[in-house]
């Protein structure tokens, strides 16, 4: 990753700008700690050098949120980035806070020069001379301090500035004169000529306005306005046409401003619109990367069920048809018969659960009508009676005669026959209740282990094993549950699981008829 962010660094520096953005949006999503701030940093700049100050600042904000109180040098880095984005935009009050906190990190004089220089230029902004000239003060005894010459010439045009506004004029000019005679970076010779012609009168301020249109710095910046204090001064001067030259290369001028402003924006909208796509799709195949993990899950569990549950009735049958063979006893076939059967029922319980599930989440819905909820709970009693007998336990229904209830016949028999067979499956004795109370609402409690905590956040999930284990031996696949809640959701109700003061409770609320 340290690579790759200098690599985003050295495009920025290079001037591919919109390569350098691209670089750090793509990035940003895998990276933290420090790297993500020094890739907001350098998106940061990025965005100001193509002049777009409000993205910038948010990505400074965005720094400093990250950061905390850790990482001081690039947390200095991006205040004072922040406060020269702010003052960009007029914002001189918090871009002055933000010089002030980078202030208390900086430990270098240089460093400490460069926040006073940009402190000074926001106080000037607000036409606080005083405070701007301490602060240049300040700033210049720093950079003589590091020793450090251009900074110092920096320093020097904003001398220049402040007496310009201070009405100085003589004073502004000389020093912006006595400036130019050194060796200075294009930029800063370019915004103290415009400065020089700013101050000055006739032929000198034609000369110095000439003199920045000849220097063609790479950006419109100076130019302009330069362009547009030598058509004024021309047309003091007398010299219309020459004015009127310099009024239609102010034009051209502004217009070509205007045009590749205009396509950076687009170039830039173009940009983001990529990796805002291509952040969508990672964000659509990592959700498709979790569904198949959860496919894949599923189908473990569903061979594991295959393998485990069906394979020992499965043996059991293959075993008792080998016995038959043998023409045993008429009493004997009997009981293998029995057993053949027990076996079969396993196989098929199993097999329609697994069916039953699978209606479930492929959304299959039947029939709804009008029926009587008393009728059908008091046949599931019945169904279920005799594993109740076999096992010692009182299986009752408890409730109307008749009682209307609007859902699917089938849904609904699965439903009520899943929640007995668990509360018979997991008690050893006592009493299981199949309740049905006006609403309707179907109640079913048993005189279990009860359920605990872990058990009521997961007790419907997909293969999900209650804590307790069957008291006799029964299989459980951990899908009868989430078979009964797809099967009430189907039908327009909900399914509640709670402990009561002796064991489990189940609560089904379904539409009345």
């Amino acid at each position: 990753m340290g690579a790759a962010i200098l690599s985003t660094i050295g495009l920025a520096q290079e001037g591919r700008l919109l390569e350098a953005v691209r670089r750090a949006l793509t990035l940003l999503e895998a990276t933290e700690g420090e790297s993500a701030l020094r890739l907001l940093n350098v998106l940061g700049a990025c965005y100001d050098l193509l002049e777009r100050p409000e993205e910038a600042v948010g990505c400074y904000r965005n720094a400093l949120q990250r950061c905390g109180g850790d990482h001081d040098q690039t947390r200095r880095k991006v205040l004072v980035n922040l406060g020269v984005a702010l003052a960009r935009l007029g914002e001189h009050a918090e871009a002055l806070s933000h010089f002030d906190q980078a202030r208390v990190l900086a430990v270098e004089p240089a460093q400490r020069a460069r926040l006073e220089m940009d402190a000074a230029l926001s106080h000037l902004a607000m036409d606080r001379l005083e405070t701007a000239g301490a602060a240049l003060f300040r700033a210049r005894a720093e950079a003589t301090r590091a020793g450090h010459t251009v900074t110092l010439f920096f320093i020097r045009h904003n001398e220049g500035l402040l007496d310009e506004a201070r009405g100085r004029i003589d004073d502004a000019r000389a020093g912006f004169l006595s400036l130019l005679a050194e060796a200075l970076p294009p930029s800063l010779e370019a915004a103290t000529l415009l400065a020089l012609a700013r101050v000055s009168r006739g032929p000198d301020r034609v000369a110095a306005a000439r003199r920045v249109l000849e220097l063609n710095v790479d950006s419109d910046e100076h130019a302009i306005p330069a362009a547009e204090l030598l058509a004024g001064a021309l047309e003091e001067q007398g010299d219309l046409a020459g004015a009127l030259v310099a009024t239609k290369d102010l034009y051209r001028r502004a217009e070509a401003r205007y045009e590749e402003r205009h396509r950076r924006s687009l170039d830039l909208l173009r940009v983001q619109h990529e990796v805002s796509t291509l952040r969508a799709r990672a964000v659509e195949l990592a959700e498709a990367n979790a569904r198949l993990r959860v496919l894949n899950r599923d189908k473990d569990e569903l061979l594991a069920i295959i393998g485990h549950d069906l394979r020992s009735p499965l043996t059991a049958v293959m075993m008792i048809a080998d016995r038959l063979q043998d023409a045993p006893p008429p009493a004997q076939t009997v009981l293998l018969g029995t057993q053949l059967m027990g076996s079969a029922d396993r196989m098929h319980r199993l097999i329609r659960q697994l069916v039953d599930a699978h209606e479930v989440e492929a959304g299959q819905d039947g029939a709804r009508s009008e029926l009587d909820g008393a009728s059908l709970a008091r046949e599931v009693v019945g169904n279920l009676d005799p594993i109740a007998r076999k096992k010692g336990i009182a299986l009752r229904y408890i409730g109307p005669e008749t009682l209307s209830v609007v859902g699917e016949p089938r849904a609904l028999e699965q439903v009520l026959s899943n929640l007995v067979d668990n509360a018979l499956k997991f008690s050893s004795d006592g009493t299981v209740t199949l309740e049905l109370q006006p609403g309707p609402r179907f109640v079913v409690e048993d005189e279990g282990p009860g359920l605990s905590d872990v058990d009521l956040l997961r007790a419907f999930g997909k293969f999900e094993r209650l804590s307790a284990r069957p008291t006799a031996g029964e299989t459980s696949t951990g899908l009868g549950l989430y078979i009964v809640q797809g099967l009430v959701r189907r039908m327009g109700g909900r399914v509640q699981a709670s402990n009561h003061d002796r064991g489990a409770r189940f609560v089904v609320e379904l539409p009345g008829g």
